[in-house]
């Protein structure tokens, strides 16, 4: 919907033109492990495919590097997501390993986690506003 009148003119005033071209360019960070745990062992895995394996096994359906939120960690995913160099053992309630980060990332020290600003288009093409959103490194 096109802005007419008097309010047209503040209206560009308050809005972003934003290079969408650029930030396409710009690659998401990724990170392999979590406090020595494979990444894809909590649902944060970089890999599509092992992700919809892992969200297959816990019968959770959804979009591969879609928020698989908590799960308890069962021997019978060892299969779905092996992980041969690692000694560390996965905590059967992955939602610790997550809240960690999560703190980790909410006191500003490196984390899976990091915070990113979603624009938000008018009909114009021009950002008008901003969703602050939490995203996982590998999704």
């Amino acid at each position: 919907m096109a802005h007419d009148g008097p309010h047209q003119e503040t209206w560009r005033k308050r809005s972003l033109l934003v290079d969408t071209e650029d930030l396409l360019k710009v690659q998401s960070p990724t990170q392999e492990r979590v406090s020595g745990v494979l990444a894809a062992r909590i649902g944060l895995g970089s890999d599509a495919d092992q992700n919809r394996s892992l969200r297959s096994a816990l019968n959770k359906p959804g979009a591969p590097y879609g928020g698989i939120g908590f799960f308890e960690w069962a021997q019978h995913l060892e299969h779905e997501v092996p992980d041969s160099t690692s000694s560390h053992a996965v905590s059967p309630l992955v939602v610790d390993l997550k809240l960690q980060e999560f703190e980790r990332c909410a006191n500003g020290d490196p984390s899976m986690y990091y915070w990113v600003m979603h624009p938000i288009f008018n009909s114009d093409d021009l950002a008008v506003g901003a969703e602050v959103l939490l995203r996982a490194k590998n999704g």
